[in-house]
């Protein structure tokens, strides 16, 4: 079974873990001090509710827990992105939602937003095997991620852009971050580099309200954690001199820039020595 997608069987698509996620073509923030404290005091309900949503594979109607805006604020905001919250749980645990009649399983801006082709697909590839699987209020990382990996196969089956798969990759790393499981986070974070960087070629944006740059910057911080200092320090330049990208941004490129020459040169002095 594909590594990225292990796990999906307990949804009784286990035959389908085995496909292929794309065609061929910093420092981490020590959270447990910033949520201690909330737990002890945190209700699921104060910052969750039941909405009902309709399948845009089958049509039926179903509820799914949603975040209730403005309930959580971020403390912090990692190397790529990540908002940081100092609540036991993180926003994008509930930003996936499955169908229980039919599988389908997305994240909420991508549920009804399917053609003819991806909803035969579904039905053909998913539906008939897929076991529902009931899920508490609150749910866990673990959790979180199976619900990912689900919406990563949908994705995978439906022939999504790469952009999609990426994002999903993206914030299933984040998920594996949280949980300190560096091994599977950065088998997700090579994927979402890999997807992104074909998505800086390939499509249009905005995409999941990131402009090119942010996608960029994101593609960036992943090279740099992979090692691929090159590719790096080139999508850091795009940024540093797009007219479009905002101060923030360009002093976060900047630092990253930085960060990577110093590394660099460390590496070289090293290998000297």
């Amino acid at each position: 079974m594909n590594e990225m997608l292990s796990g999906v069987d307990k949804f009784g698509l286990g035959d389908l873990g085995e496909l292929e996620l794309f065609a061929e073509k910093g420092k981490e923030i020590e959270e447990e001090s910033l949520i201690a404290a909330a737990q002890e005091k945190f209700e699921i309900n104060d910052v969750t509710y039941e909405k009902e949503f309709k399948c845009g594979v089958c049509r039926n109607m179903y509820k799914s827990r949603v975040m209730r805006l403005g309930k959580m604020m971020h403390v912090a905001i990692d190397y790529d992105l990540r908002p940081i919250y100092k609540e036991p749980i993180h926003p994008i645990f509930y930003d996936v939602h499955i169908c229980p009649h039919c599988g389908h399983a997305a994240l909420s801006q991508m549920l009804t937003k399917l053609n003819s082709v991806q909803i035969k697909l579904v039905q053909e590839n998913i539906s008939p095997k897929f076991k529902p699987v009931e899920y508490p209020a609150q749910l866990d990382a673990a959790m979180a991620i199976e619900r990912y990996k689900l919406a990563l196969l949908n994705a995978v089956v439906k022939n999504s852009k790469d952009s999609e798969k990426a994002y999903l990759c993206m914030k299933t790393a984040w998920i594996y971050r949280s949980v300190k499981d560096k091994k599977n986070e950065i088998k997700f974070i090579t994927n979402a580099y890999h997807g992104f960087t074909s998505a800086l070629e390939n499509e249009h944006f905005p995409v999941f309200g990131m402009d090119d740059d942010v996608v960029a910057f994101i593609a960036a911080s992943y090279a740099k954690t992979l090692g691929l200092f090159e590719e790096a320090l080139k999508m850091l330049g795009t940024v540093i001199v797009s007219k479009r990208s905002n101060s923030r941004l360009k002093d976060r490129a900047r630092d990253l820039k930085q960060d990577i020459l110093q590394q660099s040169e460390s590496n070289q002095s090293s290998e000297v020595s």
